[in-house]
């Protein structure tokens, strides 16, 4: 299996993940549930771990794309510097979700302060990985690219 299949497989694991930890940490807000709380903090500290592999796996698989036919350079390039800012927010992240998850392991109360905050601080983590998955889209699927990259391999 080439880096670019690997990276194919993996990339969709931060984009889904990051959503889905984010979405339980909003329940947990709106039903001041501490279950829902350690399911999202969790959910986040995996998909900052996932987060590795997939972003260590995209230079080789950009060196793989390169060559072939209707890979833009542009678009790679742009891909790999927000996927750069996408991931290091995902890893911060993480690590935050983390510390909170062992900070607050003996707690009983709910500390919406701190979950606000990892909610806050993921949905623009989300976006940032949104808008990466996007572009990297762009890179092999030009039905998608904006005009401006249309028909310009």
């Amino acid at each position: 299996m080439s880096a670019a299949h690997w990276h194919l497989l993996l990339n969709h694991l931060p984009v889904l993940g990051l959503a889905l930890g984010v979405g339980w940490l909003a329940v947990a807000v709106g039903q001041r549930s501490r279950h829902w709380e350690r399911l999202g903090l969790e959910t986040l500290v995996v998909v900052a771990i996932l987060t590795i592999p997939t972003y260590l796996t995209g230079k080789p698989a950009a060196a793989f794309i390169q060559p072939l036919d209707g890979a833009a350079q542009a678009l790679i390039d742009r891909h790999e510097e927000t996927a750069q800012l996408a991931s290091a927010a995902t890893l911060l992240l993480g690590l935050l979700a983390l510390a909170g998850r062992l900070g607050f392991h003996r707690a009983q109360a709910f500390h919406p302060w701190f979950t606000l905050t990892v909610l806050t601080l993921g949905l623009i983590a989300v976006g940032l990985m949104a808008w990466t998955a996007n572009l990297g889209g762009q890179v092999r699927h030009p039905e998608i690219r904006s005009t401006s990259f249309q028909g310009k391999p």
